[in-house]
């Protein structure tokens, strides 16, 4: 009997010794737009963090110290949507599993609000002493518990456990948390030990390396009788680990608990943002928000920060803290509204807004200084604010966009904070666009540049990127450039920034553009030589009704021909066709065959616009056409086109 009790406290110890070797599955979320966890606390853990996707986030340095028999209160907080699960799963006999009977807990079943929820979870008598794993998760719509779930909506945390076997002579404080924060100081406090420590408490405040580990991490360390401490001189945008222990008499401390924060991120001025990659800048937090190029947001150039908006509600995204700011600092970015859906002009005016805020003390509370409201213009615009009011504070800004009406993306790009700024309004007048030739304009900087302004014409590239791509670059003092020798059908992007000094220059603005082709005489078109959905060279859909592309289903010639749907009578499908020089002239036809797609009697009208960009602009020409069969088709003709004089752009209106 002895051998065999020798032998069940080997293995009991090998199964300690072998923990550090244990993996544990993984659980996956691809998206924490609607809900993810924002606080754990339980049992000396005290963690508030933000949504991030993947497998369960790494916050196993945080450690929670428990007792079997012991219970401790598990409180988790969540940015909810609705329907959503919250689980904490606890390996008490550290298998490397949570599959045993009283391993998992639910704390919330099917909720809409963010919490805080609790549980009290007590340590069972089966528990192994040592250290083992917690996973909290929230999961949307998860009905059934799952540590090791792989879904859409939810995020999955894990964290450390410190199990005791015997209840401890001296208990260590609980519960610290961070007070006040700013750039390079942080104020901490805690809950009393319940022992009543008589030599009060034993603190270190570490960069790396564990409590007791000696000199390398350690930054500050002594004893507290109180059950606060203020901490100065740290260092800015830097993680810091704190790890207290009360002492209760000679010879008997209770364990180290940790406790994880960083001193407040931030950037020095001058500061730009480009959002060179679609990573999260540090500091930023843009839940809900994406970061990347989208080609339904007309003239990106790269990446932009952007979110589609089209229901009642409030949209916010914050940047990191920025400072501190000086004499002749000027806040701006670069912002578009772009309808949903093509040709992705903007929503109408009134039709959306943002707000502009100001925090000052590191985002604790914010100002608003300015209401932006949708112009119902195209294009890309500059906001501009003078920072004069802020010389000394870091900044911290929140964007909240509103909605109103529609169905649209809000964009945001190019945030910066210098004293050097980039003229503003670039624009490209309809009327000096032609196909060899464009005109830029622009308001002055309101640094008012002593040395002018650079700028680069370019068909690729950066500005700056050298060689390949440029077709024009130079300074000039003006507020105007011409360009008369461009190539027709092209995309040019036109770029220019402010130089204040020899050695201060602004960021690039920027304006893309797209000369028109050049006016033909007659041409023949039967959508065979372009890639399916694509439309041929000179073809454009007018107006965001209805849907049209090419297609390679049941075509007259092979292998394409092209497809218009309009959904209905306030939905029309439009086609611009070539520019025709002489469609004025009386003299020539206009030739073409359809067939209907789904439904006979389909009509297709031809016209011309008065204004080669608005649908609202289309005079017929001539009656109808209608369809008479859905799979032969009928040969149309407009003989002769009567245009009226100078009108030059034909359509197809279906």
């Amino acid at each position: 009997m002895r051998k065999l009790l020798l032998l069940i406290s080997f293995v009991f110890a090998l199964a300690f010794y072998s923990y550090g070797q244990v993996s544990y599955c993984n659980s996956n979320f691809t998206t924490v737009t609607y809900e993810y966890i924002t606080n754990v606390t339980y049992a000396g853990i005290n963690n508030t963090s933000v949504g991030n996707t993947g497998g369960p986030v790494n916050y196993t340095s945080q450690i929670g110290f428990v007792t079997i028999g012991s219970p401790e209160t598990l409180s988790v907080s969540i940015e909810a949507d609705s329907g959503d699960y919250v689980y904490a799963f606890i390996d008490w006999n550290q298998d490397g599993d949570f599959n045993d009977p009283e391993e998992v807990y639910t704390v919330a079943s099917g909720v809409s609000t963010n919490g805080p929820f609790t549980i009290s979870i007590t340590p069972p008598a089966f528990a192994l002493g040592g250290t083992t794993r917690m996973r909290v998760m929230v999961h949307w719509n998860g009905t059934t518990p799952d540590p090791c779930v792989n879904a859409t909506y939810g995020e999955a945390e894990d964290y450390t456990l410190s199990v005791s076997t015997t209840p401890a002579t001296c208990l260590p404080g609980t519960n610290i948390t961070k007070t006040a924060s700013g750039i390079t100081t942080t104020s901490l406090s805690w809950d009393a030990s319940l022992s009543g420590p008589a030599g009060g408490y034993k603190y270190e405040l570490r960069t790396s390396g564990a409590a007791g580990s000696g000199a390398t991490g350690l930054v500050y360390s002594g004893l507290e009788a109180g059950l606060t401490h203020d901490f100065t001189g740290l260092t800015i945008s830097t993680n810091y680990t704190f790890y207290l222990r009360a002492i209760c008499g000679v010879g008997d401390s209770s364990v180290w608990i940790p406790y994880s924060f960083s001193t407040v991120l931030a950037q020095p001025r001058p500061w730009l943002e480009p959002f060179a990659t679609n990573a999260t800048p540090t500091g930023w937090n843009t839940t809900g928000w994406l970061i990347g190029a989208n080609a339904s947001i007309p003239g990106m150039d790269g990446n932009a920060i952007y979110r589609e908006i089209y229901s009642t509600g409030t949209y916010s995204f914050s940047s990191v803290n920025v400072g501190t700011i000086t004499t002749g600092d000027i806040f701006s970015f670069d912002y578009q509204f772009s309808n949903w859906n093509s040709p992705y002009a903007s929503p109408a005016s009134n039709s959306c807004s943002y707000v502009v805020a100001i925090s000052t003390d590191f985002g604790t509370t914010y100002t608003d200084v300015n209401t932006i409201i949708n112009d119902g213009t195209d294009g890309w615009k500059t906001y501009t604010l003078d920072l004069s009011p802020y010389i000394g504070d870091y900044m911290k800004v929140k964007i909240t966009a509103t909605y109103i009406a529609g169905d649209y993306y809000v964009a945001f790009d190019n945030f910066a904070v210098q004293s050097c700024v980039p003229p503003t309004n670039l624009e490209v007048p309809s009327a000096s666009l032609t196909a060899t030739s464009a005109t830029i304009n622009w308001d002055a900087s309101l640094s008012s540049p002593a040395n002018g302004y650079t700028y680069e014409l370019r068909t690729s590239g950066a500005a700056g990127s050298g060689a390949t791509g440029l077709v024009d670059n130079g300074t000039l003092n003006l507020l105007t450039k011409s360009f008369t020798t461009l190539t027709s059908n092209t995309k040019y992007t036109f770029y220019i920034r402010s130089v204040c000094t020899a050695g201060d220059s602004s960021n690039w603005a920027s304006k893309t553009f797209t000369t028109p082709c050049i006016a033909v005489t007659n041409f023949t078109e039967n959508f065979d030589a372009v890639t399916t959905p694509n439309l041929p060279s000179c073809w454009a859909k007018v107006g965001s009704g209805g849907s049209l592309s090419t297609q390679a289903s049941n075509p007259l010639s092979s292998p394409n021909c092209l497809y218009i749907y309009s959904s209905s009578s306030s939905s029309i499908a439009m086609v611009r066709m070539p520019e025709v020089s002489n469609a004025d002239a009386g003299t020539h036809w206009l030739r073409f065959r359809a067939r209907a797609n789904a439904t006979i009697g389909g009509v297709i009208q031809v016209g011309y616009l008065t204004d080669p960009a608005d649908p609202n602009t289309f005079v017929q020409l001539g009656s109808d056409f209608v369809t008479t069969s859905t799979s032969v088709y009928d040969a149309f003709e407009v003989n002769p086109i009567n245009a009226p004089t100078g009108v030059t752009t034909l359509v197809f209106n279906h």
